[in-house]
């Protein structure tokens, strides 16, 4: 069977497997090992960031899929090999890294993954902030008499602080989630794979026109993947974000304006054909994505679309991944992954409605077609 990232791996398809897989588990499991397994989790979490700040999978990874030992890792990293066999058999039986041997250890490609830019900074990313934040929940919750969190979040519960600022206190954090955030896409579908531009934009667009405005599009990565692959849809392309992440931008885009825009305040382009929001709308609460979406919202015309890509959970049976990362929006910002029914009553709140909802799976991110109400 080809795996994942094979081209030949239908996403659907895969998708379904790890679902009868995970139900077969449970099936199997009694209420106990069921629980067990849950409440020791955090163990594999901490095992990871040790692992990674012991430089473990990358020293493995290093060898070209040859053998080392405990031993000879404690030799290379200055580390006790006693402790090194503790981690890594933590490591071995989740099935980040392979045990040839007592002791003995060699990497899979789970293991060349861990070792990469994005999920080595992903693991200190996640395991540095979100922990501390998740231990103060529980008091957090009580202190709000357990309110569904809008506003101040439990992240600046815990460090007084919110975490965008945080982050740029801390640049070794702040260039991990960058790494993590941008790496862990790597091979998966994007929304060019899933929205159909071509059948959806023919003979709509014109090369004086406004053809896509990408809102909080950070470095124009997205503007970018879209003119290389549709150079002959004709129309401009804009990328629009707060200035300090525009002066981030090297070197200059070719082929795409970029304008300073804080999308709390009213939207300077007028009547374009796309307006593009990916990965916004989940770090803010409701009242202030109406905020902000209003604003594109009156810069409409009857034949622009707003595009939302993000995660749709399905109102029943949502995978774990998407009701983990549900939680953890709603521990950092106060954010939130949401619902088919959410997201329509958000978007109608504001004057959309949905055209469609293109998606392959639930559990990679949807493109949310939407228009103005008629």
């Amino acid at each position: 069977m080809a795996n994942a990232s094979s081209p030949s791996c239908d996403p659907a398809a895969h998708g379904q497997l790890l679902q009868a897989i995970n139900r077969l588990t449970l099936a199997v499991e009694t209420p106990t090992e069921t629980n067990m397994r849950i409440l020791y989790q955090p163990v594999q979490n901490a095992c990871i960031r040790m692992a990674i700040g012991m430089g473990l999978p990358h020293a493995v990874v290093a060898r070209d899929g040859v053998s080392v030992t405990a031993a000879e890792l404690g030799e290379e990293l200055k580390a006790d090999p006693v402790l090194i066999a503790r981690v890594m058999r933590v490591l071995t039986a989740a099935g980040l890294c392979k045990e040839d041997g007592p002791n003995q250890y060699s990497a899979t490609p789970v293991t060349r993954s861990l070792a990469g830019p994005a999920f080595t900074g992903g693991s200190r990313y996640i395991f540095d902030l979100f922990f501390p934040t998740a231990a103060q929940l529980p008091e957090y919750l009580l202190q709000t008499n357990f309110e569904n969190p809008q506003g101040k979040s439990a992240f600046e519960f815990t460090y007084q602080t919110g975490l965008w600022e945080h982050l740029g206190e801390n640049p070794d954090l702040q260039r991990d989630c960058v790494a993590y955030m941008r790496g862990r896409r790597a091979g998966q579908l994007r929304w060019l794979d899933i929205y159909p531009v071509e059948a959806e934009l023919a003979g709509k667009t014109a090369d004086d026109s406004v053809l896509l405005v990408d809102i909080g599009g950070n470095q124009g990565h997205d503007l970018e993947l879209f003119k290389e692959r549709y150079p002959k849809v004709p129309g401009r392309l804009i990328l629009q974000d707060l200035p300090e992440a525009i002066e981030r931008i090297s070197p200059p885009l070719e082929g795409i304006e970029v304008i300073p825009y804080d999308f709390f305040t009213p939207q300077p382009i007028e009547s374009a054909q796309l307006y593009f929001f990916r990965g916004i709308c989940h770090d803010w609460s409701d009242e202030q994505c109406q905020k902000f979406l209003s604003n594109t919202v009156r810069a409409m015309n009857k034949n622009s679309r707003l595009l939302v890509n993000e995660f749709v959970l399905p109102n029943t049976g949502a995978g774990q991944l998407q009701a983990s990362l549900d939680i953890m929006m709603m521990t950092l910002v106060s954010g939130l992954e949401r619902t088919e029914m959410q997201w329509q009553s958000l978007l109608e709140s504001v004057g959309l409605e949905i055209v469609k909802i293109w998606s392959i799976m639930p559990e990679i991110e949807a493109v949310i077609e939407t228009r103005l109400k008629e």
